[in-house]
């Protein structure tokens, strides 16, 4: 099944001209500055464009574009905007491609698509400056033609229809009868005897185009001199033979394709161009199949019936147009869309229109479909069975115990365990609905002991619970659990009437077939638990625990020395944590409940960070007070005029300058050292001048200040030696730079702040939303893609294989995986939605692999074992959020309580939240439905003694699984070796601390 793709649409400004005088002169038009147009793109996001309605600058609206060209774009610069490029390759491909323009009578269509009407039948050997996309993709189409030529022989062949008063004309033999659309089942809507000429050249097709399109229906009224009354569609037909059949290239047969583009007689009002007689009723019939236009993609976009689940019928037949556009708008066509508005201030309405026309059609889907001959189809569909089989057949050594172990050369990659494409997938299992059955037929012995029992009670619950947690998972379509089970007496179900119950439901659906048919699954398959529910089974050990390697991938390209990142919330990661999780070879994800001004300088901060530096010191004005020196709880702080962290350095304040002082109201002015009196390092400075200035001086705090004396940094002895050495660093291999994260909010206002992110050196940016299966979130993971390819995007939250395929086909790098199982998330308590934990995993982990897509485990990761438990389910990282809080690189002081040392930590959903640092997030506070609690949690320590407590941990739970790696892990859980088992009350206790009077817990020496 081929790929959905939207159209695309380019928004084409015309310059600002004068209003004409009301007996339409050319004269009276005059060409005025680019500030007064009504329309223009948003400084920060050229994508974004705002409609001004007045000369004050009043944004009217606001819409999105894939490409605006403004005012100055000259023809030239549309064609390579529009990426015609692309377009004609995939024609020459046999591919159809459409475009066509759309907007206001006098906004530019005509001269976009033709050019210059001059010189019509002009004989030029080369392109003119204002020669429009038509001559210009006739000119590539040569090129690329020329380019194959040797290998295929092509054929272009061209027809020039117009719709005129709701009849189709044909442009090259007016005098013909008006030509009828005919409707067949395998061509869909077509045209009957239209005219078809032969070119051998661009110049050929331009010569008989423009020759016709002197036949177009035009006339003058007071909004055009040149309207033209018609809509006009011009096809190139291209037929490709390839000159070698029987070449492997080649496949043996034909392919045809088609480039149509049309030219939309121009949108207008009554009252504004005056028609009147013979205009009046050419307006009518131009703005009725503009109304038939609009109405179909209304009804394209209309969501479906929330009773019948069926899509809203589209009117395709209400016009001719739109009978002759069947293919382009949600067929096989690859179609782009140019709307042209008039900059002048006086059609801003009509600009609207214009635009919020060209919204309609951007939601748009097309699946682009190649025209094959039958031959070839033939070919591709063999092609494809062979494939299908191949898979099959790996499927199927997969299920075969010890296969692998006797056959070691045979090991499948899990890459090519699955198609790439999960619509293949399904087309796949479809086709093996017969094998599906039979898998079903004979589980797996475990579950047939299981179903034997004789306790029919028992057999009852087992069935109940199994199957129960096998339809919610997979689901039956059509079928409910509750209709599985429903009606049966005490006596149980045995497997047979479970297979009877499937049997009578008609069908299994595609992911049970799938399920089935793939038994690498471990005994946990569907889990509905936490984790603290099961446990794994050890394996065999034949290393040390120094042989592990828990290297992994965050995303697509960037590795981790440590499979740890830490969670984007404003009680976990800023700046120093970020640095802290980096030099431990983990990532640190910068949260966005703050300015984008704050979150930047963060990322700045952890980019410009070298060890032994501290980028962000605390600092202080003159005039605060000791006290206020007291609450930062730090050693040596840095006077700055203005108290800020890059202000002007006029002194330093150390523990020695006030440990004996009683009055602490003084303030640090009276106290301070100097300027003149400090020993400074002069930005830039390496570590080793850095160190030797420090040793010299006998110092243990060394500023560091730029040529105009502003605080860059801050180098203490204390830091010196504690991070001089982190061989597991995660660095930039190109700038040595630490590798930074940061989240950004799922909203209307991303866009600025991912462009400030980018520019500031982020990595990699996590789209932040506990629902992440959206349009927004879509829109924006194409964003990053288009405009910063050098960052990656990692995209979520998701928890089923729908949710994570939407996002996969937008192209994210990494993906996270949890809804509502934070601890302190409320979310599946308030909203009712979420998912286990495990399950969500597991499930999601399937999919993503096969498309090379790393999984974070996001929640519920509150000790090393659960972070074992969620790498052994297919994670390969895991995001960790309350035990980082507790750090002292997180965020916030400490406090004691019942004489504990604690630290506020609360949920991204809390009203604590929204209370802080983002001002849109404290003004929408007040409306918002908390799905989070406030809290505190114990002191944790240094995340530079956690981390690594944390590393071994994992490493000595992957010794006594018998693995050396995540991916070793990954592929034991596959192939059926890695093994769960679920735990009772009993166990689960009996697993745990126990039959103590009192114990303490101590961490780490």
């Amino acid at each position: 099944m081929e790929k959905e793709e939207k159209i695309r649409v380019v928004v084409r400004a015309r310059p600002y001209v004068a209003a004409p005088e009301r007996n339409g002169s050319a004269s009276s038009r005059e060409k005025l500055v680019n500030d007064q147009e009504c329309v223009a793109a948003s400084p920060e996001n050229p994508g974004e464009l705002f409609v001004y309605s007045d000369a004050t600058r009043t944004r009217a609206a606001t819409f999105r574009c894939d490409t605006f060209l403004p005012s100055i774009s000259t023809q030239e610069d549309v064609f390579d905007q529009v990426r015609v490029k692309e377009l004609v390759g995939a024609a020459l491909d046999g591919y159809p491609v459409t475009i066509f323009a759309y907007g206001q009578t006098g906004a530019g269509k005509s001269y976009t698509i033709f050019g210059k009407e001059d010189g019509v039948t002009e004989r030029r050997m080369t392109l003119h400056e204002q020669d429009g996309l038509l001559p210009r993709t006739a000119q590539e189409l040569m090129n690329a033609v020329s380019a194959r030529k040797g290998e295929v022989e092509y054929t272009l062949r061209v027809t020039c229809v117009e719709i005129y008063n709701e009849q189709v004309r044909d442009v090259f033999d007016p005098r013909k009868e008006t030509l009828a659309v005919r409707s067949s089942k395998t061509h869909g809507f077509f045209l009957e005897n239209a005219t078809v000429v032969e070119c051998v050249t661009a110049r050929e097709i331009v010569r008989v185009v423009k020759a016709a399109a002197t036949h177009r229906a035009k006339s003058s009224h007071l909004l055009n001199e040149r309207s033209n009354r018609s809509h006009c569609l011009v096809t190139i037909y291209i037929d490709a033979a390839p000159l070698r059949p029987e070449s492997p290239e080649s496949l043996g047969g034909k392919r045809y394709g088609k480039i149509t583009i049309v030219d939309l007689a121009g949108s207008e009002r009554v009252s504004d161009s005056g028609a009147v007689g013979t205009q009046l009723r050419e307006t009518c019939h131009i703005n009725r199949s503009l109304h038939c236009l609009s109405q179909v993609i209304q009804a394209m976009n209309a969501p479906k019936c929330s009773r019948t689940g069926k899509s809203k019928f589209v009117p395709y037949r209400d016009s001719k147009l739109t009978m002759l556009l069947l293919d382009s708008l949600g067929g096989n066509c690859k179609t782009l869309m140019i709307a042209c508005v008039n900059s002048s201030p006086q059609f801003a309405v009509e600009s609207t229109r214009t635009l919020e026309f060209a919204m309609g059609v951007a939601k748009i889907k097309n699946r682009p479909t190649a025209l094959l001959t039958p031959h070839e189809k033939l070919i591709k569909d063999l092609k494809e069975q062979i494939r299908l089989l191949k898979l099959e057949n790996m499927m199927l050594r997969a299920r075969t115990p010890g296969y692998f172990l006797e056959h070691p050369n045979h090991e499948v990659e899990p890459s090519t365990m699955l198609s790439n494409r999960s619509d293949q997938l399904d087309q796949h299992i479809g086709q093996q609905q017969h094998h599906a059955e039979i898998d079903f037929l004979h589980p797996p012995e475990d579950i047939r002991l299981m179903l034997r029992q004789n306790d029919p009670r028992l057999r009852r619950k087992i069935v109940q619970q199994d199957l129960q947690t096998l339809v919610d998972e997979i689901l039956y379509d059509g079928v409910s659990a509750e209709q599985l089970f429903h009606n049966k007496d005490s006596n149980g179900l045995t497997f047979d009437d479970v297979i009877s119950l499937v049997r009578n439901a008609g069908y299994l659906s595609n992911q049970i077939k799938f399920s089935f048919a793939c038994p690498m699954v471990p005994l946990i398959h569907v889990d509905t638990r936490p984790h603290r529910t099961h446990s794994l089974q050890p394996g065999h050990i034949n290393f040390g625990v120094q042989d592990v390697d828990v290297a992994t991938r965050l995303t697509k390209k960037i590795k981790l020395s440590a499979p740890i990142v830490s969670s984007p919330m404003d009680t976990v990661t800023e700046a120093d944590m970020a640095i802290a999780i980096a030099l431990q070879g983990g990532l640190g994800f910068v949260h966005c409940n703050n300015s984008i001004e704050q979150q930047t300088e963060m990322v700045r901060a952890v980019k410009h960070f070298e060890n032994g530096f501290i980028p962000q010191p605390k600092v202080l004005r003159p005039s605060n007070s000791v006290a206020d020196l007291d609450q930062l709880k730090v050693s040596g702080v840095p006077i700055t005029e203005d108290g800020s962290v890059k202000g002007k350095l006029v002194g330093l304040v150390t523990s020695r300058d006030v440990d004996f002082l009683e009055d602490r109201s003084v303030p640090l002015s009276t106290i301070m050292v100097p300027l003149e009196q400090l020993v400074v390092g002069k930005y830039p400075i390496s570590l080793e001048e850095a160190n030797k200035v420090l040793k010299e001086a006998k110092k243990g705090t060394l500023p560091i200040v730029d040529a105009s004396g502003n605080l860059v940094s801050l180098m203490t002895r204390l830091d010196l030696l504690k991070h001089r050495d982190y061989p597991n660093a995660i660095r930039d291999p190109e700038t040595q730079k630490l590798l930074v994260g940061a989240a950004v909010s799922v909203d209307e206002q991303a866009k600025p702040r991912i462009d400030a992110l980018a520019a500031a050196g982020a990595d990699v940016i996590a789209l932040d939303a506990r629902q992440g299966d959206s349009e927004i979130q879509i829109e924006l993971v194409k964003y990053i893609k288009q405009t910063h390819p050098s960052v990656e995007v990692v995209g979520g939250n998701v928890v089923t294989m729908k949710q994570l395929k939407h996002l996969l086909d937008a192209g994210v790098d990494g993906v996270r995986v949890g809804m509502g199982v934070g601890s302190v998330s409320t979310s599946q308590v308030v909203k009712a939605v979420g998912r286990a934990q495990l399950s969500a995993i597991y499930n999601t982990a399937l999919l993503a692999k096969d498309f090379g897509v790393p999984v974070i485990a996001d929640g519920g990761i509150g000790s090393p074992g659960a972070a074992i438990k969620a790498l052994s389910l297919g994670a390969s990282v895991v995001m960790m959020g309350s035990s980082l809080a507790g750090t002292a690189e997180a965020p916030g002081d400490y406090f004691f309580q019942d004489g504990m040392r604690l630290k506020h930590y609360y949920g991204s959903g809390s009203h604590e939240y929204y209370r802080h640092g983002n001002p849109d997030h404290a003004a929408s506070a007040a409306s918002h439905v908390a799905v989070g609690v406030s809290g505190a949690v114990v002191d944790q320590g240094s995340v530079h003694k956690y981390l690594p407590y944390i590393q071994q941990s994992i490493r000595h739970g992957f010794q006594d699984l018998g693995v050396r790696s995540i991916p070793q892990l990954h592929a034991s859980l596959y192939t059926g070796e890695l093994r769960f088992e679920r735990r009772t009350v009993s166990a689960q206790k009996e697993g745990g601390v126990h039959d103590l009077f009192t114990y303490s817990k101590q961490l780490y020496a």
